[in-house]
């Protein structure tokens, strides 16, 4: 049976009037995008959470690998960007007023992260720390956040660089030649196992006109360990077709879900489904076909 998860003994939620405060909005979701990983470098993996808000946070695992238990919310903060109350009221004031620059998601200078954008969190430079990628909060383009060890040795996070494709181009929704602009999400994976971390790219809105009309798109680090750079978007198929199932997802999760070695897709859509595309569906260029003859 599914079990909630909790923090400190209570239930974790997310919406946005409760994160920003008033003036509140009349679009006030959640849509959170749980990761499961070691973000503090402790050897436990930790919960960190985008969510609808330009506002990530995460719950240090206090219980053991096999026995995950998690402590109060914090928020990841970024150099450069601090946070206040006055930062939070500003940012529900810009995404209520009329004239916003990006309607509930407007684009803000002051915030490191974009609203309603998942990351991909995995090392990107090779420190053995984990790094974060997701959209920049000044413009929708995706953007390398490492961490760094402070002089005190606390753990402290750093914009680095926007992320491009190996011939300069910026890392957005241009690349798959998306029209509508809402939802987005990154995961981290070695697809190919060169040792590189990829990028895993979903896209909302597909039906209104995308890349070979698909939602999910595979980007292959062709950099190095130190600097990333990208291969042009590559789009994911389930035999030879391309994958169009949502229009509000479908942030995929990639992995081993089959225990065959290779990355597999498990993705979510708006109506609580979960299709799974295994790995050998999503590399064959079309379904296998089988010839039955009778052996007398």
């Amino acid at each position: 049976e599914p079990t909630l998860i909790l923090s400190e003994g209570k239930p974790i939620r997310f919406v946005r009037n409760e994160i920003l405060g008033e003036p509140h909005n009349w679009h006030d979701m959640g849509y959170s995008y749980p990761d499961f990983v070691d973000w503090d470098g402790d050897g436990v993996r930790d919960l960190v959470c985008p969510n609808e808000t330009n506002r990530i946070f995460w719950y240090r695992n206090i219980g053991s690998p096999r026995s995950p238990r998690f402590g109060p919310r914090q928020q990841i903060e970024c150099d450069d960007f601090p946070d206040s109350p006055d930062l939070l009221s500003l940012s529900a004031s810009r995404a209520s007023d009329p004239k916003s620059n990006n309607g509930v998601y407007p684009f803000e200078k002051e915030q490191p992260f974009m609203w309603r954008t998942g990351a991909a969190l995995a090392d990107f430079n090779g420190d053995g720390l984990m790094d974060l990628v997701t959209h920049s909060g000044e413009r929708p383009v995706a953007k390398l956040f490492v961490q760094y060890r402070h002089n005190d040795q606390t753990l402290r996070l750093r914009a680095d660089q926007e992320l491009q494709l190996e011939d300069g181009t910026p890392i957005s929704d241009a690349i798959v030649s998306r029209r509508s602009h809402w939802t987005e999400s990154f995961r981290a994976i070695d697809w190919d196992e060169d040792g590189l971390q990829d990028l895993i790219y979903s896209v909302a809105g597909s039906r209104n006109g995308t890349k070979d009309g698909g939602s999910i798109y595979l980007l292959r680090n062709v950099g190095t360990k130190t600097v990333p750079r990208f291969a042009e978007p590559v789009t994911m198929r389930c035999f030879g077709e391309a994958i169009s199932i949502t229009s509000h997802g479908p942030h995929p999760w990639p992995g081993d879900f089959d225990g065959d070695g290779k990355p597999d897709l498990i993705t979510c859509v708006e109506w609580s489904v979960y299709p799974f595309y295994s790995h050998a569906a999503l590399m064959m260029k079309e379904r296998p076909s089988y010839l039955l003859e009778l052996i007398e």
